[in-house]
């Protein structure tokens, strides 16, 4: 700019629209991170289900997958034993909001009365 200063009226508004696009792809970012994880996670039920079915892997397996994931990966909490077995119950019951519809009759997030367990 040669010398020229934005009024204060000026920049303020810029300001506010700019810090309103930035918001506004935060968002998006998050939203494309979490329909991201909901897809592995739904991969990952998946893949617990088919290795249990044709490998005979019992729960047992799930407590070792379950250190192992929170040995690499500390900092993330969704791979608690607990989790994995929501996890596996979730493809399960074809209950996903983000990646199949819902079918279970209590909601896709009540799942503790499955037959698999929580």
């Amino acid at each position: 700019m040669s010398g020229q200063t934005l009024s204060s009226s000026e920049y303020t508004y810029w300001l506010r629209e700019l810090k309103s696009r930035f918001s506004s792809l935060q968002l998006k970012a998050t939203i494309a991170v979490n329909t991201t994880l909901l897809q592995f996670y739904w991969e990952l039920g998946q893949d617990i289900v088919a290795k249990q079915q044709n490998h005979a892997w019992g729960d047992g397996f799930l407590a070792q997958l379950s250190q192992d994931l929170r040995r690499e990966y500390p900092e993330i909490k969704g791979f608690s034993l607990r989790n994995l077995k929501y996890i596996r119950i979730n493809w399960a019951t074809g209950c996903c909001p983000i990646i199949a519809p819902c079918n279970c009759a209590t909601g896709c997030f009540a799942i503790t009365q499955h037959p698999l367990g929580p």
